[in-house]
Formats: C-alpha cells, sequence, structure tokens
C-alpha cells in the first residue's frame, strides 16, 4: 500500500473521530415517508448508529412530503 494511501485513510478516520466527537449530544432530525414496519425497520437501523456517535435521531414520518418540501 502506498504512503499517499495510507496517509489518506489515516486523515480520513482521524476526520471521522472528531466529527464524531464534535456532535456528540447533538440530535438529528430525518422527515420520511416511512410508516409502519418501515419505520420500525429503519430505527432498529439507527439505534446503532447513535449508539456509536452519541448523535440522537428523531424521525418524522409522513406521506405529504412533497407539501412539505415546498413550503
Amino acid at each position: 500500500m502506498s504512503k499517499k494511501l495510507i496517509l489518506f485513510l489515516v486523515s480520513v478516520l482521524l476526520a471521522g473521530l472528531f466529527c464524531t466527537a464534535a456532535f456528540a449530544g447533538k440530535t438529528v432530525t430525518v422527515l420520511g415517508t416511512w410508516g409502519g414496519a418501515e419505520r420500525d425497520a429503519f430505527m432498529k437501523m439507527v439505534e446503532p448508529f447513535e449508539a456509536a456517535t452519541g448523535i440522537k435521531v428523531e424521525f418524522t414520518g409522513t406521506r405529504d412530503l412533497p407539501v412539505i418540501l415546498t413550503t
């Protein structure tokens, strides 16, 4: 593996670590059209993300997404 590639990968890793620490304790709001089983599956995917980063995810489901995006 070349030194440039290793340096790049280490830089990306460190940037990710610093960004995670900077956003820990923050909240991200996700707006989607999922409900029921789709929403449940999405939230199961979110749980490991929240545990790993300390970032809380708030999900708001709606079927009127085009209306919300145009207002």
